[in-house]
């Protein structure tokens, strides 16, 4: 993450830059906009067993400025053991109209009590919080299809005052970027970039990658 006062770098020639603010574009695009397809993408980590886990996940948001893409979680997932386990991870975003990928790598923050989650959670509209009012952890044995949601609320959105319950169940991960891939497929050929995070001069170093 910067330190007060540093500004972010980006150290590349001329194509490399249009490549790298293409896939900026795309990811406040995607934050935005919960119909495009970067809306959501896949976010792995190590499992407790140590074999990779991967889930889908919607992009909550996007900040260029921080390295920081940012999603939501219920704490009681097993994903939160692992993260603080080893918080490091991937992710990897398509789209299919567009035929690009983009590939990150990272180390989660995670907010559970604290002041970016209680704002976050402020903002999060009431049918949003309706999940996170579960009786039992995602992932828990169930006897049969279960929706996993309180019997009062299962056809119809809660009470503000009712959703306040799912707050303790509530979190926020951020994954702090260090690598970014960009993939673009073509007829006459792919394309394919990397861009690295230098913590010695604040700043991204980009390169061209054989596809």
């Amino acid at each position: 993450m910067l330190e007060p006062g540093l500004t972010m770098m980006i150290v590349m020639e001329a194509p490399l830059q249009e490549v790298w603010d293409r896939m900026m574009r795309d990811l406040e695009r995607g934050a935005r906009d919960r119909n495009d397809a970067l809306h959501t993408f896949a976010f792995s980590s190590l499992s407790l067993q140590g074999s990779p886990a991967t889930r889908t996940v919607v992009l909550r948001a996007f900040e260029k400025q921080r390295r920081c893409i940012r999603f939501h979680s219920d704490l009681r997932s097993t994903k939160i053991q692992e993260l603080k386990r080893d918080p490091r991870v991937s992710a990897l975003f398509y789209h299919p109209t567009e035929k690009t990928q983009i590939r990150a790598e990272g180390m989660v923050v995670l907010h559970e009590d604290n002041a970016v989650a209680d704002q976050l959670w402020e903002h999060l509209w009431v049918l949003g919080r309706r999940c996170y009012m579960a009786p039992r952890a995602p992932g828990s044995l169930a006897k049969a299809p279960s929706p996993n949601l309180p019997t009062e609320w299962m056809d119809r959105k809660p009470t503000l005052e009712a959703s306040e319950s799912g707050r303790a169940n509530f979190c926020v991960i951020e994954v702090i970027l260090s690598y970014m891939e960009w993939l673009e497929l073509g007829f006459e050929g792919h394309t394919r970039a990397g861009y690295r995070w230098s913590e010695d001069g604040n700043q991204w170093k980009g390169c061209w990658l054989e596809p």
